[in-house]
């Protein structure tokens, strides 16, 4: 079991087991709602403290997190996700949840993949591969 949390008194009487990112068997911890609240207002004000210092708000998170007694943010989410099932009427709980889900999103952002416009990969292929207007057909750009 994880010593922050057992300290806290926030665990369920029933744990799980699951494999650490070493490959170790530990206990799944059990959060519950109030723990949770509780969890969730000391990460999400390391990170906006982050934000506010121009910091790294993932860094933040994580040590927050390790404080806690969890491994990062995969952890943090399995278990605000059976606390949350747990006690689904808990709308302090869910407003929690939902900053620091939006800090979150904020902290990583999702890759968006490049793509170029239908008029770039037009000309493109009447070009051919390796032709700039600059140098003409056939030679060759070099690039930085």
């Amino acid at each position: 079991m994880t010593r922050a949390l057992q300290l806290a008194g926030g665990l369920d009487s029933e744990v799980s087991g699951y494999r650490t990112g070493d490959g170790a068997l530990a206990a799944r911890p059990e959060l519950t709602a109030e723990m949770a609240k509780k969890l969730l207002a000391a990460v999400t004000g390391c990170m906006q403290e982050a934000v506010q210092r121009g910091g790294d708000s993932v860094a933040a998170r994580d040590a927050a997190l390790r404080g806690w007694g969890l491994e990062g943010a995969g952890e943090l989410e399995d278990c605000l996700g059976r606390c949350c099932k747990q006690a689904p009427e808990d709308a302090f709980l869910r407003s929690w949840l939902a900053l620091y889900r939006e800090l979150a999103r904020l902290a990583e952002p999702a890759e968006v993949p490049v793509r170029a416009s239908p008029e770039l990969l037009r000309q493109a292929r009447r070009r051919g591969p390796g032709s700039s207007q600059s140098s003409g057909p056939g030679v060759w750009d070099a690039c930085d």
